[in-house]
């Protein structure tokens, strides 16, 4: 589809009285400009060339070398025309600040149109251009066309159908016949004999919506075929897009008119200058490249006709123009590309029943029209963008891109028939870019879906991409057939692989992504993530298997989990033994949780899960490691807690030193930067961090299982959390967050959702955004409250209480603490931490009081906290707050303190 772009029209006029005809370029001649971005004109300063004539001669002939010898002998050339290039983004930027921001907002779509009625300006590689950075301006999606007069943002609209006709010189190698080949059939060609017969006559030709012109061209003569450029564009100019793959197509010489000019315009000199001319004309200032005519005109058709639909060819020339600059610098073809437009080119109306991919899980056996009788609920659309997690299970060791195996299409029940029409139904009355449920297969085997039938999906007239189950649902067929490259694909979870992989295939024509064997919890997911408007979502729900213990702690349904553990068998793999460990000790059920962890037959599991008991409950599981047999009995100090929690990740750490060991190796590594990060060692937590990321990505797909991508997310989550108290951090610590909410979203882990909207509330107090902040800590409190997770609430809480206090609501941070404290008697925590959370609260109501202004207040309320009594020692105060509240006590209390 067409991709609307910030517009910005600098318009060069000549003060002198020579406004026809051409001039050579001179540095002293100046053109008055008009400068208007968004509608809206700014003051500007003259404009000079950076060049003069014989210095664009030298240009020319460069880049004639680089096209015509077409390899790495011509860098030292190629680097000459990107200095040129840099000159002239630094005359164009000098004439007003506002031209420099406009440029400069890299990765956001725009479009510079240099406006001229100077045929000498337009020499210029205006697209090619290189900023102060030495960035390439095509890199930042800046689209640089060229305009004799006049753009106009009014789109030019095609219909249904187009008619394309091809050009193909005999004299030629005729490259770009290639590319022309597997069109949608919506694109009638028309015979290549009569477009010569056409191009040869000189006739004019009507009713051409794609001109593409393989044919030598002259620089001298300034013609295409011996055909003047004027000639030929008085034959032509009806066409909506032209193609002219011809050399010097773009500039004949410095001072004459070129083919590509004269098509965009052919009545250069008449007082209605726009009333007739191609749309879009594609040219070169120079020689053209066999090789480059083949891959410029594969991958411009591809992009916009192909698998890929775009739709858009502004968007895929500048794509191009990037790529030949990043891997084809020695050919400086990306300084001869030349584009000039009339208006923004809208394809739209161009249906393009793009591909079913992967073809292996398509066939052609019709869905039958839906029957009064048929019982499947119609497809509703959600409201705000999510997405679904399929429910089918996928070995833990198999590849992260399955390829679909091609299977028969399956023999249609009469069931199984009013569903696929019922299908249909829903299908074309889905709305573009919406996420939509359909249930209809719940109650059939999940055989019924492993061949989808494309009569069923043919209201969709874009491309129709399936994606199937929960834990590897994108495949390797899908990506081949529609040439998306794996190559720059994150080798991390699935989940951030199908972020990605939504990213890759947002400009595509209109797909709809048909997700089958969906599970309910992915719709959270596409919430989470937010994909492109221009994505269309349809999670076809399959029939719900049999949650494992894993899937129920996850899902954070400890209940279900711990009936469930009753049933392991005596030769439970780790994986769930980990699993219901979980599932007691989040519940406060510390014997059963002991249970399990002496039950765990890797020495390196059962370490990790020792550490994470010691920083729960304070003291050590019995029976003990033997390693461990001299380390205090009884309730350990904090002091003696980390130093036990030290050794075991050390221990783990040290044992993890082979590949089959990465896993257990990061996850040592984060649970041992997380202790420092609580301990206030921001560096040495950082540096943890990076470790064990490094660890994780390292681990091959065998070891890609729940606790591998579970880690993975609650590693970023923390490191977000951690780099959430530095201002000038924030932008990392929102990538980080987004990375972690996708990771948990798409694997249903309430609990660890939960935990990242408390570091979201963080991150958005840091940055002073307090309305978003407290949203964020409400929502955060109300699912640690909801998954019985009072430890998570209290510092859900605790976020809550500073944004008050950063905003001086005191009245509400009284009431909090109250309401907080009555919450906390129906907690199910033990006595000594269900006592250091009301501290904490009434601590809060102290700051209150303090922030209010009322000193007596304030003093009561620590003197509840034991402090100025000779019996303060008794109380134990949490280390995170206590030096606040001896802070505190010292400015208020009466009598000197020591």
């Amino acid at each position: 589809m067409h991709l609307y772009r910030k517009t910005a029209v600098v318009q060069f006029e000549l003060f002198s009285s020579a406004t026809e005809g051409s001039l050579p370029l001179a540095t002293e001649r100046d053109f008055g400009v008009i400068l208007t971005i968004e509608g809206v004109t700014y003051p500007a300063q003259n404009f000079h060339s950076p060049i003069n004539d014989e210095q664009w001669r030298q240009f020319d002939r460069r880049l004639r070398s680089c096209n015509v010898t077409h390899d790495s002998t011509c860098y030292r050339d190629a680097a000459a025309i990107r200095s040129l290039c840099r000159q002239l983004y630094q005359s164009l930027v000098e004439v007003s600040p506002a031209m420099r921001q406009f440029l400069g907002r890299s990765g956001d779509p725009r479009r510079l149109v240099v406006q001229t009625v100077r045929p000498e300006l337009h020499l210029l590689p205006w697209a090619a251009m290189i900023d102060d950075t030495g960035a390439f301006l095509a890199t930042g999606d800046l689209s640089v066309v060229q305009s004799w007069a006049n753009f106009s943002l009014l789109e030019i609209t095609t219909k249904k159908e187009l008619q394309l006709m091809p050009i193909l010189s005999q004299a030629t190698n005729m490259v770009t016949a290639e590319a022309l080949r597997d069109l949608p059939r919506e694109i009638a060609q028309i015979d290549p004999a009569v477009g010569m017969q056409a191009f040869t006559a000189r006739s004019p030709v009507a009713d051409v919506d794609i001109l593409n012109v393989e044919a030598h061209g002259d620089a001298v003569s300034n013609s295409i075929e011996g055909v003047p450029a004027l000639d030929f564009a008085n034959t032509f100019c009806s066409a909506k897009i032209a193609l002219l793959w011809s050399c010097c197509s773009g500039a004949a010489n410095s001072w004459g008119e070129s083919a590509a000019l004269c098509l965009h315009n052919p009545d250069l000199h008449s007082s209605d200058l726009h009333s007739r001319g191609a749309g879009l004309v594609l040219s070169f200032l120079a020689e053209l490249h066999n090789d480059d005519a083949r891959s410029i005109s594969k991958a411009l058709y591809r992009d916009v006709f192909g698998a890929a639909a775009s739709r858009d060819p502004e968007t895929s020339l500048v794509q191009i123009r990037a790529d030949k600059f990043a891997n084809e610098f020695p050919y400086a073809n990306w300084a001869s590309m030349t584009v000039y437009m009339r208006a923004p080119i809208d394809l739209s109306a161009l249906p393009l029943n793009g591909p079913r991919v992967p073809q292996a899980k398509w066939a052609a056996f019709p869905a039958q029209p839906a029957t009064n009788a048929c019982p499947c609920p119609d497809v509703s659309p959600i409201p705000v963008p999510e997405v679904v997690q399929a429910s089918s299970r996928a070995d833990s060791g198999a590849n992260p891109l399955k390829a679909a195996a091609p299977s028969a299409a399956p023999e249609a029940t009469p069931a199984a028939t009013d569903v696929w029409a019922s299908l249909a139904t829903a299908v074309s009355q889905l709305q573009a870019g919406t996420p939509n449920e359909f249930d209809g297969f719940t109650a059939l085997p999940p055989e019924v879906t492993a061949i989808l039938p494309k009569s069923a999906f043919e209201a969709w007239r874009g491309n129709v991409i399936r994606l199937d189950g929960g834990e590897q649902p994108l495949s390797l067929d899908v990506m081949r057939e529609l040439n998306v490259s794996i190559l720059d694909m994150p080798n991390t979870d699935t989940a951030e692989q199908l972020v990605w992989f939504f990213r890759q295939i947002e400009r595509y024509g209109s797909p709809l992504i048909v997700w089958t064997n969906a599970a309910k919890r992915h719709m959270a997911f596409l919430k989470t993530i937010e994909p492109s408007s221009t994505l269309t979502f349809l999670l076809i729900y399959g029939p719900e298997p049999t949650p494992t213990i894993i899937d129920l702690v996850n899902e954070n349904r400890l209940e279900e989990a711990q009936a469930a553990c009753a049933a392991l068998p005596a030769t439970a793999s780790d994986d769930e033994l980990s699993a219901a460990y979980f599932a007691f000790v989040r519940s406060e059920d510390t014997e059963q949780a002991i249970s399990f962890i002496q039950r765990v037959s890797s020495e390196t599991e059962r370490l990790l899960l020792i550490a994470n008991y010691i920083s729960r409950r304070g003291n050590i599981p019995n029976p003990r490691p033997d390693w461990m047999a001299n380390h205090p009995e009884g309730r350990l100090t904090s002091l003696q807690q980390q130093h036990c929690q030290e050794d075991c990740f050390r221990k783990v750490i040290s044992e993890s030193g082979n590949l089959e060991q990465l896993r257990e190796s990061g996850r040592a590594k984060h649970e041992y930067g997380y202790l420092l990060q609580s301990l206030g060692k921001i560096s040495a937590a950082e540096l943890k961090y990076g470790q064990a990321l490094a660890d994780l990505e390292k681990c091959p797909p065998g070891q890609h299982d729940y606790r591998w991508n579970g880690t993975l997310g609650r590693l970023m989550r923390d490191w977000a959390d951690l780099l959430s108290q530095s201002p000038g951090r924030l932008d990392k610590a929102t990538e980080l967050l987004n990375r972690a909410m996708a990771i948990h979203s798409f694997h249903g882990r309430r609990l660890q959702i939960a935990y990242c909207l408390d570091t979201a509330a963080r991150i958005a107090l840091t940055g002073r955004r307090f309305s978003i902040a407290i949203e964020n800590a409400v929502d955060s409190a109300n699912l640690f409250e909801i998954l019985k997770n009072w430890r998570g609430w209290g510092e859900a809480m605790k976020v809550l209480f500073d944004c008050l206090a950063e905003t001086r609501e005191t009245v509400r941070m009284h009431s909090l603490a109250d309401l907080a404290m009555d919450k906390l008697e129906s907690s199910n925590l033990p006595q000594r931490q269900r006592e250091g959370l009301r501290h904490a609260f009434i601590y809060e109501k102290a700051n209150a009081n303090w922030i209010a202004g009322k000193l007596a207040e304030a003093r009561s309320e620590l003197e509840k906290l034991g402090q100025g009594s000779s019996d303060s020692s008794k109380v134990e105060l949490d280390p995170d707050f206590e030096p606040e509240v001896r802070r505190l006590w010292r400015f208020l209390s009466l009598t000197q303190q020591n």
